[in-house]
């Protein structure tokens, strides 16, 4: 019995088969096959059937809000679902309140305000206006204290020329919410990381939410995440990269 790849003609073609497929139907299809080849109970198979319910979200999601005629990446949706269990948010406030910016995450003010409450966190405005914007911390009723003085941040019209943030046209129309967004981003990173599980994360107002949207929304990654669950394929069922046949 002698063992001889499959003919190289009829390689090509079954890749051909597969690059041709829509992105979704393929990443669908490739979590489908490691849900099969992986032992019922492994940390592969779960977390196979985890990113399959992820992925099925974040599908539904971009082709619900298709009519914008925006292009949705469901692989970029299904991500940020995934990082927003993590921090126990649900998966419409994740899809709707996270941005990935280059790998870094970035979030929408009121998400990051649902955080900090939730950890017990509120603050009290020392400024609020066209100025700049000054917060102060407390925790459960109590200012929070950071060494002698209270733990405070800020965000001025000082800050916004010297980061050139004051030519943008969001702190033009709006600088008063502006400034807010910025301090409370800043009094997050420095007194309350516990908030998004010390992960550090684009502050909103960081980027207006608009140039957000359209880093995000406008580029297609289910082709590399596709190629990244092939590669989890191979490794759960250790296949050869060439079919082998009996002859």
């Amino acid at each position: 019995m002698a063992t001889q790849t499959a003919p190289l003609v009829e390689q090509i073609q079954q890749a051909q088969a597969v690059a041709a497929q829509p992105q979704p139907e393929l990443m669908s299809s490739i979590l489908d096959q490691i849900i099969s080849a992986s032992d019922r109970g492994s940390a592969e198979h779960g977390e196979a059937l985890q990113m399959k319910t992820d992925f099925a979200q974040g599908l539904m999601y971009a082709r619900g809000t298709s009519g914008s005629g925006k292009k949705l990446d469901a692989a970029d949706i299904a991500m940020r679902i995934r990082f927003g269990r993590e921090l126990g948010l649900s998966a419409f406030q994740a899809a709707r309140g996270i941005y990935f910016i280059n790998g870094i995450p970035a979030m929408m003010g009121t998400v990051l305000e649902l955080l900090m409450r939730r950890h017990g966190y509120t603050w009290t405005f020392i400024q609020r206006d066209t100025k700049g914007c000054i917060l102060e911390l407390n925790k459960n009723g109590e200012k929070v204290m950071d060494g002698a003085k209270p733990a405070r941040a800020s965000f001025t019209e000082e800050d916004a020329k010297r980061t050139g943030y004051d030519k943008k046209e969001t702190y033009k129309q709006d600088p008063e919410s502006m400034y807010y967004w910025r301090a409370l981003g800043r009094l997050q990173k420095f007194y309350v990381p516990e908030a998004t599980e010390y992960v550090s994360v684009l502050a909103p107002g960081e980027l207006p939410i608009d140039e957000v949207v359209a880093a995000t929304e406008s580029r297609m990654g289910e082709a590399t995440a596709a190629a990244a669950l092939r590669d989890k394929l191979a490794a759960v069922t250790q296949a050869p990269v060439a079919e082998k046949v009996t002859a």
